[in-house]
């Protein structure tokens, strides 16, 4: 299975959003508003909404997972130590949710075709909610 993830913000910490494109028996496409957010917390998020989403299908021994976030990626690899309190919390909820899988995680850059696509998902989900009136 391949995962695409984006989490965007308005702001650090700002209005966030996040997006997943994932590629299993066909193509899936996810987005939401999670409410006020840092970049980093919103990157997680969207690795553990797509996850979280996709925890119920069943047959995947490998889950690629590809974002633009350089420190998601090097902290699931190890590279990283996590060391913020607010962040440990999330990746260990990715730990959980792929120990029965091998997480090959991979940094993209942000012009990525498809991490693009993600981006412009959160940034339709942030225009929604700026339309509806909501207040920061």
């Amino acid at each position: 299975m391949k995962i695409y993830t984006d989490g965007a913000c308005r702001g650090n910490p700002g209005p966030a959003a996040v997006a997943f494109i994932a590629y299993a028996n066909t193509e899936i496409r996810k987005s939401s508003y999670i409410g006020l957010s840092t970049n980093n917390r919103a990157e997680y998020a969207a690795v553990l909404s797509a996850l979280g989403y996709l925890s119920s299908l069943q047959g995947f021994d490998e889950i690629e997972l590809f974002t633009d976030s350089e420190l998601v990626v090097r902290q699931l690899l190890g590279e990283y130590k996590v060391t913020n309190a607010i962040l440990l919390p999330l990746y260990n909820k990715v730990m959980e949710l792929t120990e029965n899988s091998v997480l090959v995680p991979t940094h993209v850059p942000r012009d990525h075709p498809i991490i693009k696509e993600c981006d412009a998902m959160c940034n339709r989900v942030l225009d929604e909610e700026t339309a509806r009136g909501r207040v920061w």
